[in-house]
């Protein structure tokens, strides 16, 4: 480790000599810190045409919110991603985990190294703006397709998926489990599992988006089925068949 002070002309010829001879230049300051400074993509890939640099932010490095301060959960929630997290009507629910901080780094991860093998074979370098806010909407593949697809904010569903079901949570008798029933022939095993295979010629369920549209009705139906056993008994059950199920460990 080396410890730069960016206030002193000698450490800041140290990073420049530094930076002339290294692959990657990652930063997180707030937007616009290091090219006051003289240390932007634009002065330091003079150094070395080669540079790969990349700053992480909340929001990007242009535009009304790059200098607002950021954190994972208030990005969660800019990024619409806790307006789809929780029940239908619930409160506000951010991810159990940061998605927001670890999908930035991935993202940052993944694309400067794809820059880097560029930049080996072209001798020219690049920048790449990072940004949280980015990051989460990337992931939120499903949800940010149907919005910019249809004009319509998707929903929160709780463990349910959009397009898909049997896809959620269901209870058992004494606890939780989840089953993932993602095609026909797996829906077709789970109305065999419950005994139930009259669903699969209701017309309400006949394709996987039909599912899907009619889940709620699909799942109260399931579910009076489902709490008569236990989970374990369930999960079993779904496992001899080749439904992907879990215990909400």
């Amino acid at each position: 480790s080396i410890l730069i002070d960016l206030k002193k002309p000698k450490d800041i010829k140290r990073l420049k000599n530094l930076v002339a001879v290294c692959d990657i230049v990652l930063e997180n300051f707030r937007p616009g810190v290091l090219p006051r400074l003289g240390l932007g993509y634009n002065k330091l890939s003079k150094l070395n045409p080669k540079l790969v640099y990349c700053s992480i932010s909340g929001f990007g490095q242009t535009g009304p919110n790059s200098e607002k301060g950021a954190f994972d959960v208030t990005v969660q929630g800019f990024s619409g991603l806790m307006s789809v997290t929780g029940e239908d009507g619930g409160d506000p629910i951010k991810c159990g985990v940061p998605v927001g901080d670890f999908c930035a780094g991935l993202y940052a991860a993944y694309t400067i190294l794809a820059r880097l093998l560029q930049a080996r074979k072209t001798n020219q370098g690049a920048y790449i703006d990072c940004s949280m806010l980015g990051g989460l909407i990337g992931v939120s593949a499903l949800q940010t397709s149907e919005f910019f697809g249809t004009g319509r904010a998707p929903k929160a569903l709780g463990s349910a998926h959009p397009r898909n079901a049997p896809y959620q949570a269901y209870r058992g008798s004494d606890e939780y489990f989840i089953i993932a029933a993602g095609n026909d022939s797996l829906w077709t095993e789970v109305t065999a599992a419950t005994g139930l295979k009259w669903l699969t010629k209701d017309p309400r369920f006949l394709t996987q988006l039909l599912r899907a549209k009619n889940q709620k009705v699909l799942s109260n139906i399931l579910q009076k089925k489902f709490e008569k056993k236990t989970a374990d008994y369930w999960l079993d059950e779904m496992d001899k068949r080749g439904v992907p199920c879990s215990a909400i460990n």
